[in-house]
């Protein structure tokens, strides 16, 4: 095992009180271990400087080889005055082991006779000093007046064996006078010091006082710590001053000491090999003095960095003992992290310790005189926890070291201080701290920070002040700032649709009129939306943006930040509310633009749900974001439904591959009021507004020869128009004009074709006027030629079939219907065709015309709207015909396709 707790820390039966153990117990024997034996006190004790220069100062005067007459052991609450005089008793009335002992060896172990007192527990009222020493040497000095000196030696020489006089507690003895008059109190101080002054004049060669007294930090009155000072005063006279623990190299021996029977040096070695280079690494991130190899390895198993506070700052508070409590804190953190460790092969770091634990909760506040700082355990440290490992680990360390007796502001921690106190090689770069104390500026209540400096304090910081106001802000107003927020998102939406708010599915108007309904931020998000389009005739002419529920709390942040701003005009806490409230208003625009985050669009099976694609920057001031936010929901919106077809240019190709080409095959007209009614009920279609767009559209689809338009008894068939022209007058071409004289913008109706009767005429107005430019003339040769030639070069070819290929299924299945348009009748046919998606890949091969259709249309198109790619190749055996300019002209509309035709070409000769 690295190390091994004693049995009283291993099993949690170490207390506060048995750190600060008065010296009347060790006296009558009521003390815990290990005061309640010699064996045992020697074992747990660490010989520091001090330990060791008084044991040598008493054993020199005790064997009579000089040493100082009187020694005052100097320190505040705790540190380590009663320790020393516990030694020193144990030497004389037991036997000395370990260090301790071979001291006494040094100089033959001499005996002496031991008076040894606890001031107080004795009352200066009923028991003088004089009267204790004169029982402890068995001669009666009862009285109130202070013996002579005479009378002092006299008592001192009833022993034959040297006195060593152990006197505990002098300040709490005059602490006791102090209840009393002021002559009365003042008449019993002088009376101690006189006492002093004598006793230490009838002391013999080999006799020796010791005297603890308190120092300046310890909590007593001025009139007590005037008379300690008049009693040091004299005692430093014939006497030597010494202070129990001057170095903190000591304090590491004295928790190993105290707290553990093992400690494996190789462990600490090596532990403290992986943090130095740790440390060596990220060296300008921590603090030099706190990270030294050496240090490091004497502080095992608890870093530096822990003990340093603890004994630098946290003992600077008067409530907190200074060598005790940090024995007593040590001990409880050992406890708690170390007695279930067979191995602990790290250091420990505030971070390591549970502040939520009610033994550090209690000890870390009104324990060390901070019973105000439990607020910052009970939410912050909490909240830090709750934030992650790293967030607490800083949280943790700048707690500690805020635990400080005096001006915490000026003498704050700065950042290499907080990390210092928070990283751990296994934490990687200290980078990772500094964001995690950044984070926690922004959402503790009592930690501030100015000047690069950081500290906890009990007063509120301004995120604290932040979350009251914020308290006291009325549903009703967030949700006015949330519905404003709406309004402007609303003018946002570039859509030509008119934009309104919805409360619920009952605000949906059955009108012929494309709406964008938003929906209100007072409203909670719809459930199922499957019934709502059953109930309008206009299934195609409303959008819903819906949003998942509302910033309402981020909403509150808002007004109170408005509020506070308004208030709060200057001052240190200003800044520091300007930069947080930018950051609540930049987390409302955010939570609010990504709550608004799905589209219901009709489709022909219902509402379909449709997610929002919309980035959201966050390193933008909050104004900029919100500009930028709603642009981002606009285009996002736009860009969906441009994704499902609903938003799309109404042009010709669409038009009719997508409406009219499925309509007219088992119709020969369709009235044009019935397509712009079907715009706004089909959710099948686009929504557009199906105005001058649809015009123009199908004027183009006439001029394409794939649609014409009827105004009623005359007709929009621009090619024929063209041919037309192009005749001499006649009677027919006369009527011709007449009946071709409608206009895209007056048609009433969408035809195939026009009717008969009219292509007749235009067929008789061109035979005539044949037979009127065709002079008579001799029979000619003709010599005709088998060709393969690309269709766009195929004008006078008599087609006897056709090679297509390419790897657009669509178009493919969109080029046989236009060459059946054109009198291109197929009559067999056979293709080869490929598929492949990824690594798979599929072929097909069909024959026969209804076969190859099948595969392009049903196959084919499917597989590829789905993603993947194919290739197909086909031969069509068509009825034969001659290739016109028109059918040579699909090639423009088909250049994605590899389209041949093969027949003869005829000449004269």
């Amino acid at each position: 095992m690295a190390m091994e707790l004693r049995p009283e820390v291993a099993q949690g039966r170490f207390s506060r009180e048995d750190v600060a153990v008065p010296f009347y117990k060790i006296l009558n024997r009521s003390a815990p271990a290990p005061y309640d034996s010699p064996e045992r006190f020697f074992e747990a004790t660490y010989l520091t400087d001090a330990l060791r220069t008084v044991l040598v100062r008493v054993l020199e005067r005790v064997s009579g080889r000089g040493g100082d007459k009187v020694l005052i052991i100097r320190s505040g609450f705790g540190g380590g005055k009663t320790h020393i005089l516990a030694a020193l008793y144990f030497l004389f009335t037991g036997t000395a082991k370990g260090p301790v002992g071979e001291v006494a060896m040094e100089y033959g172990s001499p005996q002496a006779t031991v008076c040894a007192l606890d001031a107080s527990a004795v009352s200066p009222f009923r028991m003088p000093l004089w009267t204790w020493l004169g029982g402890c040497l068995g001669v009666d000095m009862r009285g109130d007046e202070v013996p002579e000196t005479k009378a002092l030696e006299g008592a001192l020489l009833k022993s034959t064996l040297p006195v060593v006089i152990l006197i505990d507690e002098i300040g709490e003895y005059f602490r006791q006078m102090e209840q009393r008059p002021p002559d009365q109190k003042n008449a019993l101080a002088e009376g101690v010091i006189l006492f002093f002054r004598r006793l230490y004049d009838a002391l013999r060669e080999r006799d020796v006082l010791v005297v603890t007294l308190p120092d300046e930090s310890t909590p007593f009155s001025a009139w007590v710590h005037e008379k300690v000072d008049r009693l040091r005063e004299v005692l430093r006279r014939v006497g030597a001053e010494y202070v129990p623990i001057t170095r903190l190299e000591e304090v590491y021996g004295i928790v190993r000491r105290r707290l553990f029977t093992k400690v494996e040096e190789s462990v600490a070695e090596q532990v403290a090999g992986v943090y130095s280079q740790y440390y060596y690494r990220w060296r300008e991130w921590f603090v030099e003095e706190w990270t030294r190899p050496e240090e490091l390895k004497r502080a095992y198993p608890f870093h530096p960095a822990f003990m340093r506070t603890l004994w630098e700052r946290v003992s600077s508070i008067p409530d907190f003992q200074r060598t005790r409590d940090l024995i007593y804190t040590l001990a409880l953190v050992a406890y708690h992290v170390l007695a279930k460790q067979k191995r602990f092969d790290d250091l420990i770091l505030p971070g390591d310790i549970d502040f939520g634990i009610e033994d550090f909760k209690k000890f870390f506040t009104a324990g060390v005189g901070r019973p105000h700082f439990m607020p910052i355990i009970e939410h912050d440290l909490r909240m830090a926890r709750e934030l992650g490992e790293h967030h607490y680990r800083v949280a943790a360390g700048l707690y500690l070291y805020s635990l400080f007796g005096g001006d915490v502001r000026r003498n704050a921690a700065d950042l290499k201080t907080a990390i210092t106190l928070a990283a751990k090689p296994r934490g990687g770069d200290p980078e990772i701290y500094r964001q995690a104390l950044e984070e926690l500026l922004e959402r503790l209540w009592y930690l501030s920070e100015e000047g690069g400096r950081y500290w906890f304090s009990a007063e509120p910081n301004i995120n604290k002040i932040l979350e009251e106001r914020k308290a006291t802000v009325l549903a009703d107003d967030a949700y006015q700032v949330l519905e404003e927020e709406a309004e402007k998102l609303k003018e946002a939406v570039e859509l030509p649709f008119h934009k309104e708010f919805a409360y619920s599915v009952d605000d949906i108007k059955d009108e012929k009129r494309f709406r964008l309904y938003i929906w209100h931020p007072r409203a909670q998000p719809p459930g199922e939306l499957k019934g709502v389009l059953e109930r309008l005739i206009y299934r195609n002419s409303v959008v819903l943006l819906l949003h998942s529920g509302m910033p309402v709390e981020r909403a509150r942040y808002v007004k109170a930040c408005e509020a506070l701003l308004k208030e709060l005009r200057e001052g240190p806490q200003r800044k520091r509310l300007e930069e947080l409230c930018e950051k609540k208003m930049l987390e409302f625009y955010h939570a609010f633009y990504h709550s608004y985050n799905r589209l219901a669009v009709p489709m022909p099976e219902g509402f379909a749900s449709l997610q929002l694609k919309v980035e959201l920057a966050r390193d933008e001031a909050a104004d900029k974001a919100a500009a930028r936010l709603r642009k981002a929901v606009s285009s996002a919106v736009k860009e969906r439904l441009e994704d499902v077809n609903k938003y799309v240019s109404l042009d010709a190709e669409y038009l009719y591959d997508v409406y009219l080409s499925r309509r007219l095959r088992n119709v020969g007209s369709i009235d044009i009021a019935d397509i712009r009614e079907d715009f706004y009920r089909d959710p099948d279609l686009p929504m557009v507004e199906p105005e001058r767009a649809l015009a123009d559209a199908l004027a183009e689809l006439a001029k394409e020869g794939k649609i014409a338009l009827s105004c009623g008894n005359s007709w929009y068939w621009p090619q024929g128009l063209r041919e037309v022209e192009s005749l001499p007058e006649s009677e027919e071409v006369v009527r011709l004009r007449e009946l071709l004289d409608c206009r895209p913008e007056r048609a009433i109706k969408v035809v195939k074709e026009v009717p008969r009767e009219v292509v007749e005429l235009l067929e008789e107005a061109k035979r005539r006027a044949k037979q009127i430019a065709t002079p008579e003339v001799a029979p000619t040769a003709v010599k005709c030629e088998e060709v393969e030639r690309p269709l766009a070069e195929s004008i006078g070819v008599q087609a006897r079939s056709l090679a297509v290929a390419g790897g657009d299924p669509t178009a493919v299945s969109r080029l046989l219907e236009q060459l059946r348009l054109l009198g291109l009748q197929p009559v067999d046919a056979k293709a080869e065709a490929i598929f492949k998606d990824g690594t798979v890949e599929a072929r097909w091969s069909a024959k026969g015309v209804g076969d190859v259709e099948k595969l392009v249309r049903n196959y084919l198109t499917t597989l590829t709207a789905e993603g993947g790619e194919a290739s197909i190749t086909a031969i069509l055996t068509v009825k034969e015909g001659e290739i016109s300019q028109e059918a040579a002209e699909l090639a423009k509309a088909f250049k994605n396709l590899d389209v041949k035709v093969r027949g003869t070409v005829c000449r004269e000769t």
